[in-house]
């Protein structure tokens, strides 16, 4: 299988961008198991908190881009097909809160 090098989504052959996040896709990208094993470890070593569930992914990159431009790093974790969960480090998530809830009362 290929998938995103931005977001790690799983695509079939002939998608060009990501239904995901929009990325332009790359022929033949694999997910290396040696990599994946390594972003697990790093997952399950980083205390990460809960900040958002949505079925928009729409609401879900919106927020993603703001948390980029403050360079705060955060984890995307699709619960189903629509679904998913945004997690952001303890230390960071404070500062991410205000950010979502900022986003959210204007939309």
């Amino acid at each position: 299988m290929s998938y995103c090098p931005k977001c790690g989504f799983e695509y079939k052959p002939g998608i060009n961008n990501c239904p995901d996040c929009g990325e332009k896709l790359l022929a033949g990208l694999k997910l290396v198991e040696k990599d994946k094993t390594e972003r697990e470890k790093i997952v399950a070593e980083t205390r990460l908190k809960l900040l958002y569930v949505t079925g928009s992914l729409i609401y879900a990159n919106i927020l993603t881009e703001s948390l980029d431009k403050e360079q705060i790093p955060y984890l995307i974790k699709k619960k189903t097909r629509v679904n998913v969960e945004i997690f952001v480090k303890e230390e960071d998530y404070d500062k991410s809160l205000e950010i979502k809830e900022l986003l959210l009362s204007s939309i």
